[in-house]
């Protein structure tokens, strides 16, 4: 969470383009809330048990086989791509969060 005070000292250290780092913090912010929440937690946790287990389904289907059941590969992608969107917005908002709270006068982001 950013104070009145850091949001102010932040844009007078680098003007008005820090406005785009705002706004994508007030952007992040309630999506990085619910995932911290415990529901959000419990539902991350479960895609990260999920994608474990269809990872091993997989592989030992391909070691015993060689072929794997398209839908488990599917289900593996979207689990996949729904556990690295979730990872990106955490680390941006991390980023820009950090950036606003170390904001020096002289530097820029």
């Amino acid at each position: 969470m950013i104070s009145d005070e850091e949001r102010k000292h932040y844009l007078e250290v680098v003007g008005k383009r820090g406005l785009q780092t705002l706004a994508l913090i007030n952007k992040l912010s309630p999506i990085v809330s619910a995932l911290n929440s415990e529901f959000g937690s419990q539902f991350l946790n479960d895609d990260i048990e999920q994608h474990a287990k269809l990872i091993n389904k997989v592989y030992d289907s391909l070691m015993d086989t060689g072929i794997a059941e398209q839908r488990d590969v599917i289900h593996l992608q979207l689990l996949h791509g729904r556990l690295l969107n979730s990872y990106h917005k955490i680390a941006k908002y991390e980023e820009s969060l950090h950036e606003v709270k170390t904001a020096k006068k002289g530097e820029t982001p």
